[in-house]
Parts: C-alpha cells; structure tokens; sequence
C-alpha cells in the first residue's frame, strides 16, 4: 500500500515539476513583487504607461510625482522615506495618490459624503472653501510588482473620472 502512495506522489511531483520554468535566466515578469520600488521606478513605470510624470521633492523634503493624466494634474506624494541620496532613489515605505481641485464656490458636504459613502477606494473632502482633495493610499513596505503599479495607476484613473462625473456633472 505504501509502495502505491509513493508511486502516486512521485508521479504527482513529476506532473507538478513539468510547469516549472527550466531556466533560472528566464525575463523577470512583470507580475512579480521585487523589492521596494523608488519614486523613480514609479515615474518610469507611468511614462512607459502613457503618463507625463517627473519626479519631484515635496514640502518637507521628500520624494514627490507630479503626473498628468487626461487633462487632470495630480501628484503621488510618498511618506516614511529614506533620508539622503538623489530624490529618485529613496526608498519611501507608502505613498498616496492625491489631486486637488480648485472650485469656485465650496461644494455641499452632503455630495462629498455621497462619493465617500460609495467607494471602496479613493477618499474625498474639503481642503478648505475653494479646493477639494481626492487621495487613494498604496503601501508599498514589503515591495510591489510593476503589474500592480499599473493597476494602481488604472484604479486611480478610474476613480478621479468617476469622481468628476459626481462632484461636477455636464
């Protein structure tokens, strides 16, 4: 009985080894969660995505993204970096997407909860009476793939639209 199991595993481990890539040289893909990724991996990974993002240094002397996208400027602002070293290489353990919008009158707080109440992703409120702030938080600590950056990016997109279409319908 036992000479059977074995046979069977074997048989199993030699099915299940069949899938595994035979070369330790093969092209790293895209989805795989390297370590962290730097302020200047993101930009390129956006420019290579059709985004014209540069990176920058924010208010307090960390790593910024200014970035555009259909029109609509915004920022990834990173938060618990690395201090010294060039602006693009800094190691930053999180990092929010963030875009601000000046309004020419203060929009009801009632709309803003609206959105709020019916996203899973992506948060919104007032700055102050002329500007509205939508932000989505990333964490990037234990590293992230270049898939998933995309992915962000699409989300992040997805939901500066949709937030426009409510704040602003035409």
């Amino acid at each position: 009985m036992k000479q059977g199991i074995q046979s069977i595993i074997a048989a199993a481990g030699m099915a299940v080894a069949s899938f595994i890539p035979v070369s330790a040289d093969a092209a790293q893909n895209k989805d795989d969660i390297g370590g962290r990724m730097t302020p200047g991996e993101i930009a390129r990974i956006m420019q290579e995505n059709g985004y014209a993002a540069y990176v920058d240094e924010d208010g307090e002397g960390d790593p910024m993204i200014i970035a555009n996208a259909d029109g609509t400027k915004f920022g990834l602002v990173f938060f618990d970096c690395e201090k010294g070293g060039a602006m693009p290489d800094r190691y930053c353990t999180d990092l929010e997407f963030m875009a601000i919008y000046d309004v020419d009158k203060k929009p009801a707080l009632v709309k803003l909860n609206e959105w709020n109440a019916g996203q899973a992703f992506g948060k919104a409120y007032l700055r102050d009476e002329t500007s509205v702030s939508l932000e989505m938080p990333i964490n990037l600590a234990k590293g992230v793939s270049e898939s998933f950056i995309v992915s962000s990016l699409e989300w992040w997109a997805s939901i500066m639209t949709s937030f426009d279409k409510h704040m602003w319908p035409k």
